[in-house]
Parts: C-alpha cells; sequence; structure tokens
C-alpha cells in the first residue's frame, strides 16, 4: 500500500512507468528511408537554453534563472545551428517546456516553428511541479524533456526508464529521471539517451549503461546518440585537476559500450581535441568529449565531426555523423 507521503510525492514529481508507448507526433510529411540511404544525425545536449552567459549554480555558481530575452537568444541560435548542420535525424538532451527557470517557454515549439521538422518524439527526464532547491531561490516548475526531430519516417517511439541515482527516495523524487527515447528509421533500431552527471563512481553509470547494453542485444542494427557524460576510452580523467572526480567511474561503463558496439569516431582519432564537445565554466574551448554515437558493429558510418557552435550558446556542442541504413530483418 503507498503511503500518503508517497502519493504527494508522485503528485508532486509525477513518476513515469519502466516502459512506456511515447506518441510520435506528425506536423507534414516525411520521407521514407530505404536500405543503404546515408541519413545524417546529430546529438546536442542544448544546457536547458540557459547559455553560458550564466555561471550556474550546480556548476559552482549563483544563477538559478534565465532572463527571458537570453531564453530567445539561444532558442534563435540554436535552430541557427540546426538549420546548417541539416541533419535527417536529430536527437537533443535538455530541452525545457514549461520552466519557470527559463520563462515557461516551450523551447521545442520555439524551434520547430523555424525548422519544420515533420516528425517529433518528445519525453520528460525532469519533471516536477515545485522543486524547492536551491532553498534561497527555488527553481520552482520544472519540465525539462529529451527529443527526437526527423525528416525520415520513424517507428512506434517508447521511453525507457534507466536506473537511478543511489539516493534518498525524497531526493530521487525530485531528481531527474534518466530514460532512453527510442524508435526506428527503417531497418535500424535508433535510441537517444543523456545519462547521469555527478554520480562520481557511485555505480550509477555502470548501471545505466548495462540498461543501454540489455536493449542494444534485443536484436537487429541500432544506434545510441546523446550525452554519456563519459569520457572516451583511453582519457585520462587526471588531466582534468579537480573535475577528474567527476569521472570516478572509470573506464568500465564506456568499455561495456564498446564491447557491445563502437563509435562513430575512429579509436585514432578519438582523443583528437577536434571531437571534444563539453565546454567547462570560464573556458573558451571544449577540453572532454562526453557526448557520443554507438553503433551496432555491422552499421556503415562516416564523416564524423563536432559541429562549430558559438560558446555562449551550450555548455555543449553538437556531434553529427552519418549512418547508412541496413536491411530490415
Amino acid at each position: 500500500m503507498i503511503s500518503p507521503g508517497a502519493r504527494l510525492l508522485r503528485f508532486w514529481n509525477p513518476e513515469p512507468a519502466p516502459r512506456e508507448r511515447v506518441p510520435v507526433v506528425r506536423c507534414g510529411p516525411a520521407r521514407v528511408a530505404r536500405a543503404g540511404d546515408w541519413v545524417r544525425v546529430l546529438t546536442w545536449n542544448l544546457q536547458y537554453g540557459g547559455t553560458r552567459r550564466h555561471h550556474f549554480f550546480y556548476d559552482g555558481g549563483d544563477a538559478v534563472r534565465v532572463p527571458l530575452a537570453d531564453v530567445r537568444d539561444a532558442v534563435g541560435a540554436i535552430g541557427a545551428v540546426l538549420r546548417a548542420a541539416d541533419a535527417d535525424l536529430v536527437f537533443l538532451q535538455e530541452v525545457d517546456r514549461g520552466s519557470g527557470r527559463t520563462g515557461f517557454v516551450d523551447q521545442l515549439a520555439a524551434l520547430q516553428g523555424g525548422l519544420g521538422y515533420p516528425l517529433q518524439v518528445s519525453t520528460p527526464v525532469h519533471l516536477t511541479r515545485f522543486l524547492p532547491h536551491p532553498v534561497a531561490r527555488p527553481l520552482g516548475q520544472v519540465v525539462m524533456h529529451q527529443c527526437i526531430l526527423s525528416r525520415v519516417e520513424l517507428g512506434p517511439a517508447e521511453r525507457i526508464a534507466l536506473p537511478p541515482l543511489g539516493e534518498s527516495a525524497v531526493r530521487r523524487s525530485f531528481n531527474l529521471k534518466r530514460a532512453l527515447l527510442t524508435s526506428r528509421v527503417g531497418g535500424l533500431r535508433v535510441g537517444g539517451t543523456h545519462l547521469s552527471a555527478f554520480s562520481r563512481g557511485d555505480g550509477t553509470l555502470g548501471r545505466q549503461v548495462d540498461a543501454l547494453c540489455a536493449w542494444a542485444g534485443e536484436g537487429g542494427p541500432w544506434l545510441l546518440a546523446g550525452d554519456f557524460n563519459l569520457l572516451p576510452a583511453g582519457d585520462d580523467p587526471a588531466r582534468l585537476g579537480r573535475d577528474a572526480r567527476e569521472y570516478a567511474d572509470g573506464p568500465g561503463p564506456m568499455a561495456a559500450l564498446l564491447a557491445t558496439g563502437r563509435s562513430v569516431v575512429p579509436a585514432e582519432r578519438r582523443l583528437e581535441p577536434a571531437f571534444r564537445t563539453y565546454l567547462p565554466p570560464g573556458a573558451d574551448a571544449p577540453d572532454r568529449a562526453l557526448d557520443h554515437l554507438f553503433v551496432h558493429p555491422e552499421v556503415e558510418t562516416r564523416a564524423p565531426q563536432v559541429w562549430p557552435v558559438a560558446p555562449w550558446v551550450s555548455d555543449h556542442l553538437p556531434l553529427v555523423a552519418e549512418v547508412r541504413l541496413p536491411k530490415g530483418r
């Protein structure tokens, strides 16, 4: 029997099911992708439109809310980047869709108005009616999603919950509910995700990667895109100084992903500065690669690159690559 306290927490912070269908919203005609077609893929963490003009409390600063003018600037700049990158399949993380901290702007709707992708899928990863943190200036309502935009036909979409951080039930209720958002493009199963930050070696990333690998093992060619909060294999976190503690999980989770599939970035290039995607506060250039595209070993890929973006827009840069659709199974 659910206690009154637990019932109140679920009302305040809706709890998603372990696996649930997500609607594919159609805004126009999409093209049918066929086996052998090359599909251009992009993944990008938008930092919820907060921009790097502010140093936020969770990164050691004091900013909590973002002026509406900055949110509008960010949405405009993000839209311009997506139009220039011209991807067929877009995976977005940290998209605010009615959060108080960003002026209650539905950023996905605002982007769609200027981009015109015919298909979209969106699921909440942080949904709370009122977040009482930080105490002095609470965030209030938070509605943050991860999304897929597509020019090519998508199959049914599903949200798969990922294991949470190891914390109290109350903190877990108010915290992010990480997920894998899946669909299908032709014969390719596709998934977008955003793994936990600030786990600091508590085993969460390993458990989340195990869930991703289980999905990958369900059969057929696949693609995984997103912000994994994991350094590339062979990158020594000690070079990051104090930030090294954020990657205390070590190489295990990344090794598991590479044992299941492969990165679109060739092994001999994965440590090049050109493939770094994360800009820490105060930095003028990215200093680590946290955003990745992984594929089934049999899936062909080409032309991976980190797309250039003005450093004020987000603390992440987009990763782009082309993927060849396999035969259906």
